[in-house]
């Protein structure tokens, strides 16, 4: 039994290290300049071993994908499991916030979304189906109870607020200049805040 444990903390551990590896170099070359070798090399293993676990380069794109929207959709569905605890408007700024701090903690998401763009199954999407009609049934939901703008098409706002999170951590190296070195680390929190200060101001009704 011992050994069978071992064995199984073994192949959680490999697959952990060979997506890692894979997660990281497919943010930084793309799917289609990342190679096994450079997987295998990079994780430590063969690509046998690789090819194993996973049977292909396509499957292990989609393997490092889904781990990584897998993380997302589950702490989104602790903000949004608070319906009971939260007023809709409210509850969609805390969504906009889980969204910007799951980004700014996992850097190489937002280089695999844009990297998706160039993937041949024009099926994929990065966000949840489900997910996106719970938070626009919230946004009708604000607008019912006059707290969002009736004016503004709730399939919009995701567009937008989400648009709004994702090209930062996309451009703001192009803008570096642009803010005094010493006040560089304290950007997103302050990128973050004028964000919500724009959903509440120039979205949710006073």
């Amino acid at each position: 039994m011992t050994e069978s444990k071992g064995r199984e903390r073994d192949t959680v551990a490999t697959r952990r290290s060979i997506l890692d590896a894979a997660e990281n170099l497919f943010a930084t070359k793309g799917y289609a300049d990342t190679a096994m070798s450079q997987i295998a090399r990079q994780s430590g293993v063969t690509k046998s071993l690789i090819h194993h676990h996973f049977g292909s380069k396509a499957a292990l794109w989609e393997e490092v994908r889904g781990r990584l929207k897998s993380e997302y959709l589950g702490s989104q569905s602790n903000t949004l499991d608070n319906t009971e605890e939260l007023p809709p408007a409210q509850l969609l700024a805390q969504a906009i916030t889980t969204y910007f701090r799951f980004l700014q903690c996992r850097p190489h998401v937002v280089r695999i979304m844009s990297w998706s763009l160039l993937d041949p199954d024009p099926a994929y999407r990065w966000l949840d189906h489900g997910l996106n009609e719970r938070m626009a049934e919230i946004a009708k939901q604000a607008q019912a109870q006059g707290t969002v703008r009736n004016d503004i098409d709730p399939v919009c706002l995701l567009i937008i607020t989400s648009s709004m999170v994702e090209h930062y951590f996309e451009s703001k190296a192009e803008f570096d200049e642009l803010v005094p070195p010493e006040q560089r680390d304290k950007l997103d929190d302050v990128y973050l805040q004028n964000v919500l200060t724009v959903l509440q101001h120039g979205v949710i009704a006073s």
